[in-house]
């Protein structure tokens, strides 16, 4: 039996620092039928030279002809895929070799299961480990509807980033494409749908690497002081979910979100402050 397709996708703008490292993690995996989709959001930077630079035929890449922003071009990068599954990569983000093999394997096996999510390794810009997130102790399959509540209550995307996510196409173009109405919480957004119309496998297994740095878009957004934009993307959200009448969110459920995203957002201020402090010392000495 012939392995099924998988589209490693990666949108990208200005990413010389990793990028080298980010696609040598895709390219190296131990599964093999892979095609490597990358649009580049008119990069100013080396980009597009060190991508050219590897000589692998899976890979695609294609130059925007104006820089789009991003939620156009993660768009661009699930229309341009041609496999049966789907992983969103960020450019600074890492995979382990047996990432893709270990979550194809769940969704071959698992036909109700929408989409398959792991552990995840947070890392720096030196590449170490800061801090590990499990969702779960054990790899087991959840409820779609069940998760997707739970990730709303705890106020924040508990599901993780893309690159730890790999999902199923059909499924894909069943749900549509990321919401430029939710542009701080599209992934979790886009998560959750996919989650009404199938259930979720979790591998509590580190098999990505997300990374967080200087130049990763999440956490200069919340460095920058943009605390109610995310507010109101959050009640955006709620707003959202709760008219698919999906799941029951009920007022008191609304409140506890709300307060759950609050102290979240809080909490993770407080993690890249120290992370970028104890960064600037690590430079010092290197």
């Amino acid at each position: 039996m012939s392995l099924p397709l998988v589209s490693i996708c990666i949108p990208v703008y200005n990413g010389e620092p990793y990028i080298f490292k980010t696609l040598n993690s895709a390219i190296n995996q131990t599964y093999k039928n892979l095609e490597i989709v990358i649009f580049d959001n008119c990069s100013t930077d080396k980009t597009a030279e060190i991508i050219k630079s590897f000589k692998d035929s899976r890979i695609t890449y294609n130059l925007n002809d104006k820089n789009y922003g991003m939620i156009i071009n993660w768009q661009k990068c699930l229309q341009a895929a041609n496999g049966e599954f789907i992983n969103l990569l960020g450019a600074d983000d890492l995979l382990k070799p047996n990432a893709i093999k270990t979550q194809v394997e769940v969704l071959i096996n698992n036909p109700d299961v929408s989409l398959c999510i792991t552990a995840t390794n947070v890392i720096d810009e030196f590449d170490d480990t800061i801090m590990k997130r499990q969702l779960f102790k054990k790899s087991l399959k959840i409820k779609g509807k069940l998760i997707a509540k739970r990730s709303l209550l705890r106020g924040r995307n508990i599901y993780g980033e893309p690159s730890s996510v790999l999902f199923r196409k059909d499924k894909s173009r069943q749900v549509g494409y990321f919401s430029d109405a939710l542009p701080h919480s599209l992934d979790l957004d886009y998560w959750m749908r996919l989650s009404y119309i199938g259930d979720v496998y979790y591998i509590n297994e580190f098999l990505s690497d997300y990374r967080v740095s200087s130049t990763n878009a999440t956490s200069n957004f919340l460095l920058n002081n943009n605390f109610k934009m995310l507010l109101v993307d959050w009640d955006n959200l709620l707003k959202k979910h709760s008219e698919y009448n999906v799941i029951n969110l009920n007022t008191l459920d609304k409140l506890i979100s709300k307060t759950s995203l609050i102290i979240m957002l809080f909490l993770k201020i407080v993690f890249l402050l120290l992370n970028s402090i104890w960064t600037k010392r690590k430079r010092v000495k290197a």
